[in-house]
């Protein structure tokens, strides 16, 4: 919201697209560790993580994109827990 406007009040359907994309690019760009080969991730976990990201980069493709711009209308999955391995332990986690 912008002075109590939405943002596609204001902008066109370039800039709403281009605020989804960049909200959509941090996302993705937040679990590129875990997409690297040499990170201790399980089968499960990797797939869970591929999945995630390729849902992200298909937002653009689905209906009602750019969603007026309003990043909290867009569809976003949710994160999936990941399950880290190590020598020692397996430990879960949500990746932030």
């Amino acid at each position: 919201m912008f002075y109590g406007l939405s943002l596609g009040a204001l902008a066109t359907t370039e800039e709403m697209a281009a605020t989804i994309r960049s909200e959509r690019d941090q996302r993705i760009t937040a679990t590129d560790y875990l997409a690297m080969p040499d990170y201790p991730l399980s089968d499960e976990s990797l797939a869970a993580v591929k999945s995630y990201r390729q849902t992200l980069r298909d937002l653009p493709t689905q209906d009602g994109f750019p969603w007026g711009g309003d990043i909290s209308a867009a569809p976003w999955p949710e994160m999936p827990a990941i399950t880290t391995t190590t020598s020692e332990s397996t430990v879960e986690t949500t990746a932030s």
